[in-house]
């Protein structure tokens, strides 16, 4: 029941805004004040138009054709409404539907798409181990990480941790050969609260930094 004011006389004023997704985004989602285009690494991407609310606002989403599993560089081309300009003409934040992607060892907060993400991720990889190290303790150090790890060698937990030293005792998992790690990583609720007005919020560092090393120690 409010009329929007807005002192611009450009009807054809316009944004962009644009993010990095997070690892192999598949569709995404958003409501915006304006017509609107999209583009994703430089590819225009078709949108289609959902509930339109009783202020204008518009639902839009858009689906990929193509799984790219690393991340993306999404722009978005916003036609102002009357009254919703900047930041205004985006009031939501954007959903994002993803696969399975590939990200190395850092902070993925400094990832846009990732940035309010709390929750876990899997890193993985293999290594080889010779019948000659085995007759030695093995020791996998995790380097840092934020903020507490399980570790998986071949499929058998080796353990837990909630703070460093992020070292595991994988001597009895490891084999003659190929070895898989996997290392399920937590983070802490700080970054979803990027999204939350509070003073509480404390770090939002999150990921595996490394470096990660097979340490071989002497019996």
């Amino acid at each position: 029941g409010v009329l929007p004011f807005d002192c611009s006389i450009n009807p054809k004023a316009h944004g962009l805004f644009a993010f990095e997704s997070a690892p192999a985004l598949r569709s995404f989602s958003f409501a915006a004040y304006g017509r609107v285009l999209a583009w994703v690494d430089g590819i225009y991407v078709p949108l289609a138009p959902g509930k339109v609310e009783a202020d204008g606002l518009i639902n839009y989403s858009a689906t990929l054709n193509t799984l790219k599993q690393t991340t993306s560089r999404v722009v978005i081309k916003v036609v102002y409404q009357p009254g919703y300009a900047g930041a205004a003409a985006l009031p939501n934040f954007i959903e994002q539907k993803c696969g399975k992607g590939i990200i190395g060892l850092g902070d993925w907060s400094k990832i846009e798409g990732l940035k309010a993400y709390s929750g876990g991720a899997y890193y993985r990889k293999t290594f080889t181990v010779s019948a000659e190290a085995l007759k030695n303790k093995l020791e996998l150090d995790l380097g840092d990480l934020v903020s507490s790890a399980e570790l998986f060698i071949n499929g058998k937990s080796a353990g837990i941790k909630v703070s460093p030293p992020w070292k595991f005792d994988i001597t009895k998992q490891a084999k003659v050969g190929e070895n898989k790690v996997e290392v399920l990583l937590y983070n802490t609720i700080a970054n979803n609260y990027t999204t939350v007005p509070t003073m509480y919020r404390g770090p939002i560092s999150s990921g595996l930094m490394g470096p990660v090393r097979l340490n071989i120690l002497k019996k």
